[in-house]
């Protein structure tokens, strides 16, 4: 037995190491970031403030947020997907209880208001956690695209409406003459 205690304890440890959160939340290196994992139900945060509840958390149209075990609201602002929210990945779960994986991160104007960046879910219970990455795909599938052709990414640079307003009012927001301007001066 002693000759094998060795391999034993070295089992024991590197199933504990594979256990644990193999896919915990990478950090972003975003100012204020703190990795987070928690237990929430998904809500419409509209609903939550004002009692304008529509069914399933309006189904992906609205701002989605968590209610924490202890009934804290915690904003919801994006998923993996840059410039995307969460709403998509969250609202078919509205209602019901799933652990969360991701980042809070804050201001140092506005400390007390934090903000998650959601990187994974999954259901309680379950084994199998959820990459928060559902924007892309709807957006691909909304505009007839497919999303993973690398013509067709970053999606935010062929997305119809995000044209016509930099078409409209430039990529600074301030107009053609703005952006000629910066371009002249950086």
């Amino acid at each position: 037995m002693r000759m094998f205690a060795p391999l034993i304890f070295g089992a024991i440890a590197a199933f504990s190491m594979l256990s644990g959160p193999a896919h915990a939340a990478k950090s972003w290196n975003l100012p204020n970031e703190e990795l987070a994992s928690f237990v929430a139900t998904p809500v419409d945060i509209a609903c939550e403030l004002s009692g304008d509840c529509p069914p399933n958390c309006g189904e992906g149209s609205r701002q989605i947020g968590l209610l924490d075990m202890d009934g804290k609201l915690v904003p919801v602002l994006k998923n993996l997907n840059i410039f995307a929210g969460a709403a998509l990945d969250l609202y078919p779960m509205c209602g019901r209880q799933i652990e969360v994986d991701g980042l809070f991160t804050w201001t140092d104007a506005a400390p007390t208001l934090k903000v998650y960046l959601i990187q994974r879910w999954r259901e309680v219970g379950a084994e199998k956690w959820q990459r928060a990455n559902a924007f892309t795909p709807w957006w691909g599938e909304q505009q007839g695209v497919d999303h993973t052709a690398k013509e067709n990414r970053p999606w935010f640079r062929h997305d119809p409406t995000i044209k016509r307003i930099i078409e409209k009012d430039g990529f600074l927001g301030l107009g053609e003459a703005a952006d000629q301007k910066y371009l002249e001066e950086n």
